[in-house]
């Protein structure tokens, strides 16, 4: 943030990974044991459907890239000019953490899911922002 004594002009990033699929959504049910599980003639005997889900994953090699990638055109449409990978790199390493939640929704709720998204930021930072998808 350049210049910390006048917040109202700092650029807060909120960063968050959203997968949208157009797939039912299933949860199994707390407790199920594997043979209940493996006898199960339906889906629904051992889950229940929802709308989103979040997910708790390991950054791959494959989800670095993208994620250099991300920070790259960004700053890019910020900065109008050309970055280049080493800061890129650096950049992704120190913003995006090791372990990323991922929050996984069906198309359906999707619209939900951003409104959600944009209330806990509006919360977090308690004031206005832009939701911009990358």
């Amino acid at each position: 943030m350049p210049n910390l004594e006048r917040r109202e002009e700092a650029d807060i990033s909120y960063f968050t990974l959203l997968l949208v699929t157009t797939s039912d959504l299933y949860v199994l049910k707390p407790l199920t044991e594997i043979e209940v599980f493996q006898n199960a003639k339906e889906l629904e005997e051992v889950s229940f459907k929802t709308n989103c889900l979040s997910v708790i994953a390991e950054r791959s090699p494959l989800m670095y890239q993208y994620c250099i990638r991300l920070v790259k055109d960004s700053l890019k449409n910020k900065r109008n000019s050309r970055i280049d990978i080493e800061e890129a790199s650096l950049l992704a390493d120190q913003l995006i953490p090791r372990t990323i939640q991922i929050f996984v929704t069906n198309i359906t709720n999707l619209e939900n899911m951003l409104s959600s998204i944009k209330f806990t930021a509006l919360s977090d930072f308690r004031k206005e922002c832009k939701l911009t998808i990358l």
